[in-house]
């Protein structure tokens, strides 16, 4: 059986250990905020630096040298690589890193997941049970990449002051939202997010009707896990949308996902989305 290294990028959001426990490799996406760039940094820290300054961070991706570099040293160890990659219509990541393992002799596989955050973490779970079966890394991609179109990945903005601030929403939108009290979702649609859902109102009662918007629109979807992926949020809320997952739906599995500072800072806080693998 060949020995297969998985990697991912930082704005893949999985469970705390995880990435650990199965041994993955993370390419960590730079961050800029001001004057001074981070390789890591917690969305806390973010969130209080763009509330200090003003200033809205940026990130930059990885050059095809350092995916290059950084894949040679895994196959100093390991037969096969495979690499999950952000979203190529939202970053050259997965251009650079493709680019990269075309110089492996077939040694290296790069995924484009269409995806961010706890979508790229559910393809990645599904990935390390197909290592487990001893799959090879041809027959690991090939079944991978028929579930990337089948991720639903959604969430509910609780304010709109960083969709504002980054330029992804008018100030007139920003302020009718203000002011009718609404929260938006937000839809990875084809590997691009996009506008779905205005719900008004309290955002307690936004969360609960955006998730039986998606219990009635997916009625079958893949039961065993679903990841409910949220910014910095009120611990409040988020146990009483857990509680609502689990009247509405009948995962197996539903996992805690804290989303990463590549997330956060472009969502603000109490950002909260339920991911799953539809059928």
């Amino acid at each position: 059986m060949k020995k297969i290294a998985i990697t991912v990028d930082s704005s893949c959001d999985v469970p705390v250990g995880f990435l650990e426990k199965n041994d993955i490799s993370v390419f960590h996406i730079n961050m800029l905020i001001g004057t001074e760039e981070y390789a890591t940094i917690s969305a806390e820290e973010v969130l209080k630096k763009v509330e200090e300054t003003g200033v809205m961070p940026k990130t930059s991706a990885l050059t095809t040298a350092i995916y290059q570099e950084e894949f040679a040293k895994l196959l100093e160890t390991h037969d096969q690589v495979i690499h999950l990659s952000i979203s190529s219509k939202a970053s050259c990541s997965f251009e650079n890193s493709s680019r990269a393992a075309e110089t492996f002799n077939g040694r290296v596989f790069t995924i484009d997941t269409k995806s961010l955050s706890g979508g790229i973490g559910l393809l990645l779970n599904k990935i390390v049970l197909m290592r487990a079966e001893g799959l090879d890394a041809t027959e690991i991609v090939e079944k991978a990449t028929s579930l990337v179109d089948k991720l639903q990945l959604s969430f509910v903005v609780d304010t709109m002051d960083f969709l504002h601030k980054g330029g992804r929403c008018s100030s007139l939108q920003y302020i009718g939202a203000k002011i009718l009290k609404i929260h938006p979702e937000i839809v990875m649609v084809d590997g691009q997010l996009k506008s779905g859902e205005k719900y008004i109102g309290k955002v307690t009662k936004c969360y609960v009707k955006y998730l039986e918007d998606l219990a009635k629109k997916y009625p079958n979807y893949d039961k065993s896990v679903c990841y409910l992926t949220f910014s910095p949020s009120d611990p409040e809320y988020v146990s009483a949308v857990k509680a609502k997952v689990e009247e509405l739906f009948d995962f197996e599995q539903i996992c805690l996902v804290n989303a990463s500072a590549t997330i956060t800072c472009h969502c603000g806080l109490n950002t909260l989305g339920l991911l799953f693998i539809k059928e």
